[in-house]
C-alpha cells in the first residue's frame, strides 16, 4: 500500500470567485447572528487503507447520504479505484476497481468523478462519455454517440460533484466552465444530460439569481489582456435546495429550484474581503498541450475556498483564506501560493447563527483556491491532515458544534 500526500500544484476544479454584492429578491443580514455554539475541534476521523490503495492531490472525497445512511468514499484516476467506506463505523464496504480493456472498460484522462446515486448504481465521468457501473464495476449503461468516433469537446458537459443528482434518467448538475458564457443573453451555470437520450439543456441557474453584477465581471474577464480564470461558483446540496456563493462574496445564497429565496451573511466582520477586479487579476489561465493550467499569484488577498453542507442540511461551512505567502517549487521553477491563515465558518440553516475557528494551517493539508480534500458530515467538516501518521489509513480533522 502506499501514501502519497502532495500538497502542490492545484488541479482545475471547481474554486470559487465572485462578488460582494447582495440582492433585493431575497433575505440578507448584513452582520453575524450573536454566537450562541461553539465550533470545535472534534478530533481525527480515519478510515483503512488497503495495500493496493493510494492517496493524493488527485483523489476526489465525498460523503453522500444514502436511504438515511451515511457513506464516505472516494477516487484515485492512476490506480482507477473507487473506496466506499461505511462513515459511522469507518469500515470499507467496497472498492470498484475500473477495467482498462473489455466490455467493462473505463476510459479515463486526468481524473476520475463519480456520483453514487445508490451503492449498486454509481455514475462515472470518463474522458469522452459517462458511464453507470454497478457495485461490481461491470458498465450497465455508456452513454456517447458512436457516430463521432474523433475527440469530442464538452462531450461530458455535467461535472459529477457533491451537487450533483439524477432524476427521471437525467444528470442534474454545474456545468463545464468552458461552456458558461456561450451564447447571447445571460448565462447559466446549470444544466441536464438525458442518459437515455443525450438530449442536453444549458438553461438552468441564471448566474445574475446570484451575482449581481456578473455582466460586469463577465465584461472584465473578457476585455483582460490576460486569459483570466473563468468566474468559479462554488455549490453544495442539490438543484432542489442549494446553497452557493463566490470566492469573493460575504454572503451565501439559498436557491430552490433555480429560484433564489434567501441570501445570508457569513463572513467575518474583521477580514476584508477582496474585490472581483483584485482577485481576478491574480489568477489566470496557461495553455498547455495536454490541456489549461491555473496559473496563481503567490500572494492572495482575503477571499474564501470552500462551501459544503452537511447531509441532513443544517449546517453550511465555509474556509475563509485570510493570507497566502509565496513556497517555491522546484519541478515547476515558480512561486506557487501557500496558506497562511485560515478560518472556518459555520451557519445554522435552522436559527440563522454562525460561529467560526481558527485552523492550523501547519497539520492541515488546506489549498488557497479550491479545497476539494474536504467533506462534511453530519458530524461536522473534515479536512484532510497534511502529515498522515500511517500508511494503513487516511486521516481527517473533523470540526463540528460541540455537543
Amino acid at each position: 500500500m502506499r501514501l502519497t500526500l502532495i500538497s502542490f500544484c492545484a488541479l482545475l476544479a471547481l474554486c470559487s470567485c465572485g462578488t460582494k454584492d447582495s440582492t433585493n429578491e431575497a433575505e440578507s443580514t448584513a452582520t453575524l447572528t450573536t454566537k450562541v455554539f461553539k465550533l470545535v475541534d472534534k478530533g481525527t476521523k480515519s478510515f483503512p487503507l488497503d495495500f493496493e490503495s493510494a492517496v493524493d492531490i488527485t483523489c476526489s472525497f465525498r460523503l453522500d447520504e444514502i436511504e438515511g445512511k451515511e457513506y464516505f468514499s472516494f477516487s484515485n484516476p492512476s490506480t482507477k479505484s473507487i473506496n466506499i467506506y461505511d462513515y459511522e463505523k469507518g469500515e470499507q464496504i467496497n472498492k470498484l476497481k475500473l477495467a482498462n480493456e473489455g466490455p467493462n472498460a473505463i476510459n479515463l484522462l486526468f481524473s476520475l468523478s463519480f456520483f453514487p446515486h445508490s451503492l449498486d448504481s454509481i455514475f462515472i465521468s470518463g474522458f469522452q462519455d459517462y458511464y453507470l457501473v454497478n457495485s461490481k464495476a461491470e458498465v450497465l449503461k455508456k452513454l456517447y454517440n458512436p457516430k463521432e468516433q474523433k475527440y469530442r469537446a464538452n462531450a461530458t458537459p455535467v461535472y459529477l460533484m457533491q451537487a450533483t443528482s439524477y432524476r427521471n434518467g437525467k444528470l442534474i448538475g454545474p456545468l463545464k466552465y468552458s461552456l458558461i458564457n456561450k451564447g447571447e443573453g445571460s448565462s447559466y451555470f446549470w444544466g441536464t444530460i438525458d442518459l437515455n437520450t443525450a438530449q442536453e439543456t444549458f438553461d438552468l441557474l441564471n448566474a445574475e439569481t446570484f451575482i449581481p453584477n456578473y455582466g460586469d465581471m463577465k465584461t472584465f474577464i473578457e476585455n483582460s489582456s490576460k486569459k483570466l480564470d473563468p468566474l468559479r461558483v462554488s455549490f453544495a446540496g442539490d438543484y432542489t435546495d442549494l446553497v452557493t456563493s463566490t470566492g469573493i462574496s460575504d454572503s451565501i445564497y439559498f436557491i430552490k429550484s433555480g429560484k433564489l429565496v434567501k441570501t445570508d451573511y457569513l463572513s467575518s466582520p474583521d477580514i476584508e474581503i477582496t474585490d472581483y477586479k483584485t482577485y481576478l487579476s491574480l489568477n489566470r489561465m496557461e495553455q498547455l498541450k495536454n490541456g489549461v493550467q491555473t496559473i496563481s499569484e503567490p500572494i492572495q488577498p482575503p477571499h474564501f475556498a470552500g462551501l459544503y453542507l452537511s447531509p441532513n442540511k443544517k449546517f453550511v461551512y465555509r474556509i475563509l483564506i485570510n493570507k497566502t505567502r509565496g513556497e517555491y517549487v522546484e519541478n515547476l521553477e515558480k512561486e506557487m501560493p501557500r496558506v497562511q491563515e485560515a478560518l472556518l465558518l459555520v451557519y445554522n440553516t435552522q436559527s440563522g447563527e454562525t460561529s467560526s475557528i481558527a485552523l492550523s494551517v501547519e497539520e492541515l493539508s488546506l489549498r488557497p483556491n479550491h479545497n476539494s480534500n474536504a467533506f462534511a458530515s453530519n458530524a461536522g467538516l473534515h479536512i484532510l491532515i497534511k502529515e498522515q501518521a500511517s500508511e494503513n489509513r487516511v486521516d481527517f480533522r473533523v470540526f463540528g458544534v460541540e455537543d
